[in-house]
């Protein structure tokens, strides 16, 4: 888990990036045209009406010759100097320029091998009342090869969560992004639990003969332990895996 900042996809300052996007190109309606989109989707994606799929994104940042990385998060340069689009293995896409060669089949396949390479992992808001999860239109953008690589997890077995309460201090505090993997449940950890209906970030840790620990960093935070008969009222979320905060 690292403490590295990836910025949070929100619909809002996405729209202000995809209207950019649109200057860059002469405008919303030349902009779906050599992103092969509707304008009508254009309009909705700057009004932060709908969340645009990955798909969409990667034409969108192929058609205004953008890093889908910051397209999508905000996250690093907009372009690169020499207009060159990384992407996986260090190798580039060279991207068309806008007015001078339509949108052919070339273009199409390199928008989809880069929309590819990322994964739009979802936020889940617990709601207590009910002791359900609902999932939020915010996502957060991962480059796939990495999250199967370094954290050797499927994008499919993740989730983002907001980090909130002081239990957790210093090694966590409100506002912080989790990325939390269900599938992963075993091992001492920084863990995301449901104890009699409220869902706690805590410090995990398996004892003998079944038993836990529960802890947290905040020393004003008295640990605990649960025995092997008692683990029934827990219910472990699943992992932490990675920290995101501002500095």
């Amino acid at each position: 888990m690292t403490d590295t900042q990836k910025p949070v996809l929100d619909l809002h300052k996405l729209g202000e990036r995809i209207a950019l996007a649109a200057e860059l190109t002469g405008g919303k309606r030349a902009l779906a045209k050599l992103a092969g989109l509707k304008e009508i989707q254009i309009y909705r994606y700057i009004k932060a009406d709908n969340l645009p799929s990955i798909q969409a994104i990667a034409s969108i940042a192929q058609a205004a010759e953008v890093h889908i990385e910051w397209l999508s998060t905000g996250a690093g340069p907009m372009r690169s100097n020499n207009k060159d689009y990384p992407h996986s293995g260090g190798a580039t896409v060279h991207l068309t320029k806008p007015g001078l060669q339509s949108r052919g089949v070339a273009n199409d396949s390199a928008a989809q091998e880069n929309a590819e390479q990322y994964s739009l992992i979802p936020f889940h808001e617990w709601h207590a009342a009910s002791r359900t999860w609902a999932v939020q239109s915010e996502t957060q953008a991962f480059k796939t090869e990495w999250l199967i690589k370094e954290l050797r997890a499927q994008p499919e077995d993740l989730y983002m969560f907001h980090v909130a309460g002081e239990d957790m201090e210093s090694t966590l505090r409100t506002g912080d992004t989790l990325l939390i993997n269900k599938n992963d449940v075993c091992g001492d950890g920084i863990y995301l639990l449901c104890l009699d209906g409220a869902v706690l970030v805590k410090r995990l840790q398996h004892l003998a003969e079944g038993a836990l620990l529960i802890s947290s960093d905040n020393p004003n935070y008295q640990p605990f332990k649960i025995q092997h008969e008692d683990k029934t009222s827990v219910q472990i979320l699943g992992r932490a895996v990675w920290l995101g905060h501002r500095l």
